[in-house]
């Protein structure tokens, strides 16, 4: 008789265990037919690293998506979004190294469009048979400033690259600079004693047990559904979920600090705060690092700065003063470049203010951009800059 409950007991549990997962299906197909698009996660493309806090796979292949931008990412094998060179560096070739975040890995193109490729063919056909050119691009989702640095020390010197360019996003790196983590993901963080940079948590510990979790869903469109409407009409939920590492800290974030502007945007405080003044500190600390210890491998550096869409376009920074309940007393939407070019001419470093090269042609609020990133046509102008900059001062030499 007990078996024969117990057997009627599973039967009903395999039941309404299949009725919830059909139902699921149901709500995944409906949220996807009437536009909710599922977001892919630094996660699918990286792995655990005890310096760098992670870096992306060798070897893996999928698609990425934001949105409505899909694209296909491919990484070589050594875990880069770019042509799989050796170390070894070919006679008569002349290589370019590229640090930088998701701006420079290119979440919003596809591989041809990324401004790195166009680089490197235009580059190319430039110079024809004089001399090759080769473009490595080692951009990473979520790093800052710190991170790029310390994969240079580790990996890319052994590239012998001949010119380094950096990408800053101010915005991001400062702030991020002078963390210890980045959302659930524990990154590398940089003290300074007696003028040193001295790396203060290494080894990292590895993300929590929760990011694996939420592996399992955070490609559906469910799960982007609710965090995008659900969560954000209850902050002390999300609140405790953030706590907990169900949800990452900026998702928290704005659930719970609706019209405050994230703290990472300090930077655009007319009057600083000691934390801001602290992480600018941190950074230019590290510029001079990563100045140093390239040029002393016999490699030319330029810092180029990458600008939020807010400085360049006026209705999005109308939009964004609404937002955080700022203006033009309380922030300056050009002082993230204004400090560093102030910072670069000092130090004697190579400096692109691409907030500065851009000619705005229209009204238009999308432009260069899709959301945060650049779009092909952001690409397309970020290495047209670059491109002038590489040739207008000589950085390739050709033999005669």
């Amino acid at each position: 008789m007990i078996a024969r409950y117990i057997k009627l007991f599973g039967k009903y549990l395999s039941l309404i265990g299949f009725g919830i997962i059909f139902s699921l299906f149901l709500l995944e197909v409906g949220l996807r037919t009437i536009g909710v698009q599922p977001a892919t996660y630094l996660r699918k493309f990286s792995q655990y690293h005890d310096v760098l806090g992670w870096e992306k796979k060798p070897d893996v292949e999928g698609y990425f998506q934001r949105g409505d931008v899909k694209i296909h990412e491919k990484l070589n094998s050594k875990g880069l979004r770019s042509t799989d060179y050796g170390y070894d560096k070919p006679e008569n070739t002349y290589r370019i190294l590229f640090l930088g975040d998701s701006f420079t890995e290119g979440y919003d193109v596809e591989f041809e469009s990324l401004f790195t490729t166009i680089i490197e063919n235009q580059l190319n056909k430039y110079y024809k048979d004089a001399i090759r050119i080769e473009v490595i691009n080692a951009g990473t989702g979520g790093y800052s400033n710190d991170q790029e640095y310390l994969f240079y020390r580790l990996e890319g010197y052994k590239y012998s690259p001949d010119l380094v360019i950096m990408m800053i996003y101010p915005t991001n790196d400062v702030y991020y600079n002078s963390q210890t983590k980045y959302g659930n993901y524990y990154k590398p963080k940089f003290a300074i004693q007696n003028d040193t940079l001295i790396l203060a948590n290494t080894p990292l510990p590895e993300p929590p047990s929760s990011e694996s979790f939420k592996d399992l869903f955070r490609e559906l469109a469910i799960y982007q559904f609710i965090l995008n409407n659900v969560l954000s009409k209850m902050p002390n939920v999300t609140a405790f979920l953030g706590s907990s590492g169900l949800v990452s800290v900026e998702t928290a974030e704005m659930a719970t600090q609706k019209g405050r502007a994230p703290a990472s945007f300090s930077i655009y405080d007319r009057k600083y705060a000691s934390a801001t003044d602290t992480a600018w500190t941190i950074t230019k600390e590290i510029l001079r690092a990563t100045k140093k210890t390239i040029e002393k491998l016999g490699s030319n550096f330029l810092l180029f700065s990458i600008p939020d869409k807010f400085q360049i376009y006026d209705p999005t920074w109308t939009a964004t003063q609404q937002s955080y309940k700022v203006n033009d007393t309380l922030w300056d939407r050009s002082k993230p470049e204004t400090i560093l070019a102030e910072f670069c001419r000092k130090e004697k470093i190579a400096y692109i203010n691409f907030l500065d090269s851009l000619k705005i042609e229209n009204s238009e609020t999308t432009g260069l951009y899709n959301g945060v990133h650049w779009n092909e046509l952001g690409n397309d102008k970020a290495a047209e800059v670059i491109l002038k900059t590489i040739i207008s001062n000589s950085y390739i030499k050709v033999k005669n």
